[in-house]
């Protein structure tokens, strides 16, 4: 059986994790479903945030003192580096009523795993578990 992403694994917890990891320096790489779907509202948001001027991100003094570059605002781009897949966003299909199940057709077809609300916190088997002694806030 799968590690837990989190300890008790509250959602809020993903946020953190993800966080965390930008705050060391790091990449966030979500290590469970629920830090995966965490990432994907994150840059949704921030998508929407940029585009919509909103609390002058663009102009902030630690956005504003890094170089340009070509790529910046990219968000597909951010899509191919940060994920391993995009499979989560099946479960928002109609059409894929029932994906998140392993043992669904469509999902052993393309391999996706356990999606199940179960499952969200159970570490992906190609990751390393976050510290079970990280703190969290309350």
């Amino acid at each position: 059986m799968a590690t837990e992403c989190g300890v008790a694994a509250p959602a809020a917890r993903s946020f953190d994790d993800l966080a965390a990891d930008l705050a060391a320096g790091e990449w966030p790489q979500p290590r469970c479903a629920a830090e995966e779907m965490a990432l994907h509202l994150i840059l949704r948001n921030a998508k929407a945030s940029v585009a919509d001027g909103w609390a002058g991100v663009t102009e902030t003094t630690e956005f504003a003192s890094l170089p340009e570059h070509a790529e910046d605002f990219d968000w597909d781009t951010l899509l191919d580096i940060l994920f391993q897949d995009l499979d989560i966003l099946g479960l928002f299909n109609a059409e894929l009523d029932g994906i998140e199940d392993p043992d669904a057709e469509q999902n052993q077809w393309i391999g996706m795993g356990d999606y199940r609300p179960s499952a969200w916190f159970e570490l992906f088997s190609d990751l390393q578990p976050r510290d079970g002694r990280r703190p969290f806030r309350r």
